[in-house]
C-alpha cells in the first residue's frame, strides 16, 4: 500500500512525484517505519520567501548537501558544518543518508555533533520528517545563520568563499520540521525561519484530517523538545502567507536550544573583608560551566575566570599525576588552557588581550586563570552591556573552550562596592 507525503506552501505544478512504499528498502540511516501521517496527497514546491506576512513566488533547486566553513560563534561547537541547500523532498533523507555514507569511505566516521545547517524555503513535509528522523540517527546538531561561507581550494590551499547570495538564508514551512531534529539546534542573528499552515494538493485538508497532522506534528515536536505553541502559531498563518518568528518565540518555544542564558552577577565577600562581584553561566551545548570573579586588592583590580569541566573531577585520579593526584585530561586540559591567550571584548570592542599564562586547578576541580584589569578600561564595565571572554587555543577542543559571554547590566550597582 503506498503511502502518500505531504507538502507546505505548495501548488500542484509536480503533485505526480514518487512515494515509497513500506515494502521499498530505505538506506541505511533512513527509517524503514511508515510514515506518521498517510491518507495526504501532498502538491508539488514553490519558495515562499518575503518580509513579515507579504510573499514572494520564486524556484527552488532539489535539496543538495555539502561541507562549508566553520562558524565563529563564541561557546558554539561547528567546526564540522554541512549546509542543506534547496527545496525537501520525499528522498532528502535518503540522501542525506547516502552522502554520510559516502564520506564515511572518505574516512569520516563521527557524526555525533556534526551540524546540519538548512537554507530551505521547504517542500515535502513528509520528506522533512524523514529527514529528521535520520538527522536524529546520526545525533547531529542543526543550524540556520543569515549566511554560509563555502570553501574551496585553490593549488592546495583551502579559500573561504563569500556568501553566494545577498538575501538572509532561510528555513521555512516544511524545513522548520527538519531543523527541529537536531540535537542541538541555533539560530544565527539575522536568519529567517517561516512557518504557515500545512495544505494538501487539492488545497484544504478539511476538519479532520487536520486534526490528524496537527496530532502527529505535535507528537514530533515534543519528542524532538520543540514546543507545541510553535505548530500552533502555524496554524494561524494561511498557507498562502509567511510569517517570520521573532527572536523571542525562537527562543520561547525551544527551536533554538542552545541560546546562552544570561545569568545575573551576586555580591559576595571574603573572609578579609574583600568585597568581590562574581557570576558563572552554563553552556548549553557543552554542559561546561565558565564563571568570572570581580575583585580589587591592593589598588589593582583582577578578574578570576573560572572553568569546570563535566567529567573531570570525577576521571580515575589513578592514572593521573600521582605529585599532585590531577587526574590525566585535567593535566591534558591544564596545558592546553596555559597555551591559550585570553581576549575580552565589550559590547564587540576590544577591551583587554593577554598573553599564555599557566591557570590554577582547584581543589573543586575548578581550572583558574586570574587577569590584572588595566585601570583605564574599568569605565567600559560601567557603559557596556556585554563582556565576551575568548580562549584562544587553536588546540583546544570547542567542547572544553571555555569561552563565553556575560551580561553587565546586574554587575553595574556591585561596581562602586567592588572598585572603592
Amino acid at each position: 500500500m503506498q503511502s502518500p507525503s505531504i507538502a507546505l506552501d505548495q501548488d500542484s505544478e509536480n503533485e505526480h512525484r514518487h512515494v515509497m512504499t513500506v515494502s521499498e528498502r530505505a538506506p541505511k540511516g533512513v527509517p524503514h517505519s511508515p510514515p506518521p501521517i498517510a491518507g495526504i496527497v501532498a502538491a508539488g514546491a514553490t519558495c515562499i520567501l518575503g518580509v513579515a506576512l507579504a510573499v514572494r513566488p520564486c524556484l527552488a533547486e532539489p535539496m543538495t548537501f555539502g561541507w562549508i566553513a566553520p562558524c565563529e560563534g563564541i561557546g558554539r561547537i561547528c567546526e564540522q558544518r554541512i549546509l542543506a541547500k534547496g527545496e525537501i523532498e520525499w528522498e532528502s533523507g535518503a540522501k542525506l543518508a547516502a552522502f554520510v555514507e559516502q564520506q564515511r569511505h572518505g574516512g569520516h566516521s563521527q557524526w555525533r555533533g556534526v551540524e546540519l545547517c538548512f537554507d530551505s524555503p521547504g517542500g515535502d513535509l513528509q520528506g522533512a520528517l524523514r529527514l529528521g528522523e535520520v538527522i536524529r540517527n546520526f545525533q547531529m546538531d542543526t543550524c540556520v545563520e543569515s549566511q554560509y561561507f563555502e570553501p574551496f581550494a585553490t593549488n592546495g590551499v583551502t579559500t573561504i568563499s563569500t556568501p553566494g547570495s545577498s538575501r538572509p538564508s532561510v528555513c521555512a514551512s516544511a524545513c522548520v520540521f527538519a531543523l527541529a531534529a537536531g540535537v542541538h539546534r541555533t539560530v544565527g542573528k539575522g536568519a529567517r525561519i517561516g512557518i504557515h499552515q500545512f495544505v494538501g494538493a487539492n488545497g484544504e485538508l478539511g476538519q479532520r484530517l487536520t486534526q490528524l497532522v496537527m496530532a502527529e506534528m505535535a507528537q514530533y515536536l515534543e519528542h524532538n523538545g520543540v514546543e507545541r505553541k510553535l505548530l500552533d502559531s502555524a496554524a494561524q498563518v494561511p498557507h498562502w502567507m509567511m510569517r517570520y518568528l521573532t527572536v523571542q518565540e525562537v527562543t520561547d518555544t525551544n527551536l533554538d536550544n542552545t541560546a546562552q542564558i544570561y545569568e545575573t552577577w551576586k555580591l559576595g565577600a571574603w573572609q578579609d573583608g574583600t568585597v568581590y562581584a562574581h557570576v558563572e553561566q552554563r553552556n548549553p551545548v557543552t554542559d561546561q560551566r565558565t564563571g568570572l570573579i570581580l575583585y580589587k586588592r591592593e589598588d589593582r583590580v583582577w578578574l578570576n575566570v573560572v572553568v569546570h569541566v563535566p567529567g573531570a573531577e570525577e576521571s580515575n585520579s589513578l592514572t593521573g599525576d600521582p605529585e599532585d593526584g590531577r587526574p590525566e585530561d585535567a593535566n591534558s586540559l591544564m596545558r592546553m588552557l596555559g597555551g591559550a591567550g585570553i581576549w575580552l571584548r565589550a559590547d564587540e570592542e576590544d577591551f583587554a588581550e593577554f598573553d599564555k599564562a599557566p591557570w590554577v586547578y582547584g581543589t573543586n576541580g575548578a581550572y583558574v586563570r586570574k587577569l590584572e584589569i588595566p585601570s583605564n578600561k574599568l569605565v567600559m564595565l560601567q557603559t557596556a552591556h556585554l563582556l565576551e571572554i575568548w580562549v584562544t587555543a587553536t588546540q583546544l577542543s570547542p567542547r572544553h573552550n571555555p569561552s563565553m559571554a556575560f551580561q553587565l547590566e546586574s554587575l553595574k550597582p556591585f561596581l562602586a562596592a567592588v572598585l572603592r
